[in-house]
Formats: structure tokens, C-alpha cells, sequence
């Protein structure tokens, strides 16, 4: 049934493009089309046609109002067919030309560690997303955790902390000091603040006593 649908729309989609062959928001999502059509099955053709529309979607992007979608995205896209259709070198040469602010840093580490067996060069890649990552979830977290206590729902600032205080030391090394210790200590006294507004002052200063002791 899945792979009738998949037929049909793309049946569809190429009675369209015919209509409106340079309409952006339908060439590009014909070119999505098409590579989740590939992939599902590795049609090779159908890869090689989401190449196409993606490339004349890029040829498009001023008609672009999503702000979602950029060239560097789509150009993405078009690296990820690149590998459905077995092609790693050429896949890797897009993501490093539109590696926008490292914003394929990942992909091109992945890129060079699995497909390429380029184990140096892909260490150096991952070593920047991975930091990205640990930047990322900590925004994301404090933002939460800001949110939260904006509406006084402390309980949820402290889940948010406690979270974020697993992960961080989970990737931080075990054997010496890092940015993570002192910043650990804010955490805990952030905590520490969240119990004393729930009126918990036993568990406030437990937190307080850790943080001291890190100190």
C-alpha cells in the first residue's frame, strides 16, 4: 500500500511539474518526494530525479518563504541522494562547500568515519559537533528551565537541571578538571534556589554543601 501511494504521488507530483515547472515550493517538495521515494527502495532513478528538482530548486530559492529552508539545506539534501546512490566523495564535497557555521560538521564526520574510513579527518569533525551539541542542550535547557520558573513551576527548573547536569558530566573526561566543575557549581546553587522558593530548605542546603565542597 506504501509503495502504491508513493506511485501515485509521484505520478502527481510529475503532472504538476509539467504545469508549474518553476514553482519553487512544488519543485522542492517534488525533489523530497522523489529522495524519500528513492530511499525507500533504492530506486536509482528516482534518486537521480530528486537530484534534478532539488538542483532547480536551488536555481528557485528567491521564491523560497520558508525560512526553514535555505540553499545550504536543500544543498544537504541533494549530499544525502549523493550517498543513496553510493557516492561518499561527491556527497562529502557538498557538505564541506555549504558547511555553513560548521552546520554539517556531523554529517561530514559521519561521512568520513563510515563511509570513507578517513578516521583522523572524522575526528576532527565530530570533535567540533560534539561540542555544538553540548552548547545546543545547554541553550535548550536553560531556556527551559527559565521558562519554568517564570511560572514558578520550580519542580520543573529542577528536572531541568538535574538533566542537564547528567549529561554534561557524562561527556566530560573523568581523570582531570574541566569548564563543567565550575559550572556544576552554579548548577547546584541554582537548585539549591528552586528548593528554598518550594519552601524545602533542608534540601536547599544539601545542594549548597555540594557545591561548596566542588568549589
Amino acid at each position: 500500500k506504501k509503495e502504491k501511494r508513493y506511485a501515485e504521488a509521484v505520478s502527481e507530483a510529475e503532472k504538476a511539474l509539467k504545469r508549474y515547472p518553476n514553482h519553487f515550493d512544488l519543485v522542492y517538495q517534488s525533489g523530497l518526494l522523489y529522495l524519500e521515494f528513492g530511499a525507500a527502495a533504492e530506486r536509482r532513478k528516482a534518486v537521480l530525479r530528486a537530484i534534478e528538482l532539488l538542483e532547480h530548486a536551488c536555481e528557485l530559492i528567491a521564491q523560497n518563504q520558508d525560512d526553514a529552508v535555505s540553499e545550504v539545506s536543500i544543498r544537504t539534501q541533494i549530499a544525502k541522494a549523493y550517498l543513496l546512490l553510493h557516492m561518499p566523495e561527491t556527497a562529502l564535497q557538498i557538505l564541506k562547500e555549504y558547511n555553513i557555521c560548521g552546520i554539517n560538521n556531523a554529517l561530514i564526520g559521519m561521512v568520513l568515519g563510515d563511509y570513507l574510513h578517513n578516521a583522523d579527518e572524522a575526528e576532527k569533525y565530530l570533535g567540533k559537533a560534539f561540542s555544538a551539541f553540548a552548547e545546543n542542550i545547554n541553550s535548550i535547557m536553560i531556556g527551559y528551565a527559565n521558562v519554568f520558573f517564570q511560572r514558578k513551576n520550580y519542580d520543573a527548573v529542577i528536572d531541568c537541571f538535574l538533566w542537564l547536569r547528567t549529561v554534561l558530566r557524562g561527556i566530560q573526561p573523568q581523570t582531570e578538571l574541566t569548564w563543567f566543575d565550575k559550572y556544576d557549581c552554579v548548577i547546584l546553587e541554582t537548585i539549591a534556589e528552586c528548593f528554598c522558593c518550594k519552601g524545602e530548605v533542608k534540601k536547599a542546603r544539601d545542594f549548597l554543601r555540594e557545591a561548596l565542597t566542588k568549589a
